[in-house]
This record gives structure tokens, sequence and C-alpha cells, in this order.
């Protein structure tokens, strides 16, 4: 059995993060988890998965095999919570954590900006 490929999707709200996500899941014949990763104060992790959250359903209509809003305490290593939630349990052969960084290791990572405004331009030291 193999592992499934971590992808880790940043950038500030608004940028687009989600939207990536569902093109990628529109593009995919394999089963792809997401998690909208949610850093909290507090020293629990927690994972939900609403029917009424938005991006959620986003989500699902865009193809994810499965969803979840995964909150997290950010000083806390939460490595060995996440792969014991209930999302985990899903067959998968690539989970894409949108948000927060709750493991610290991926084997991609992906940085989503928001366009610029009109006349506004990226600086030179921006890759």
């Amino acid at each position: 059995m193999t592992e499934p490929s971590l992808i880790h999707v940043a950038g500030p709200p608004e940028a687009g993060k989600t939207a990536l996500i569902e093109a990628v899941l529109a593009r995919s014949d394999e089963p792809v988890l997401v998690a909208r990763c949610i850093p909290i104060s507090g020293s629990r992790t927690k994972e939900s998965a609403p029917r009424s959250d938005r991006e959620l359903q986003r989500l699902r209509r865009a193809g994810a095999a499965a969803v979840a809003r995964y909150s997290f305490p950010p000083e806390r290593d939460v490595f060995v919570d996440f792969f014991e939630t209930g999302l985990m349990l899903n067959l998968s052969q690539a989970v894409i954590l949108e948000g927060g960084d709750p493991l610290g290791s991926y084997d991609l990572r992906v940085f989503v900006a928001p366009t610029p405004a009109a006349g506004e331009t990226v600086p030179p030291e921006c890759p």
C-alpha cells in the first residue's frame, strides 16, 4: 500500500485557495481528501464536517472523496492526531490541506497569492 501525497495550499483569505483545489479535484480521477486547517488557541485538536459549511460544500461538489475542517493548536505537534482523524480513514491518492499548517512537512507546498490590483506589480524578490 502506498502513502497518499500530502499537499499544503496556503495563502491569504480570498486569494483563491479553494478555487485552485476545485480545479485540481475536477481533473483528478483518483480519490483525494481535503482538510480545511484552522489554527486555534487551546490544547486540543478538533475534526468536523458540517453539511452547512459552504467551503466544504464546494469541495464536495468538486469531487473530493471526503472533506473535513481540522482545527489545531499551532504550538503543539499534532502530526499523529491528524493521521488518526476520521478523514484519514478514507482511501486516497492525495490529501490536500488548505489554510493553516498542522504538519510542517509536505510532498508539495503551494502558495496562492491574490490578484494584484490595477497598476500594482509583484515585487522582484517574489519567486
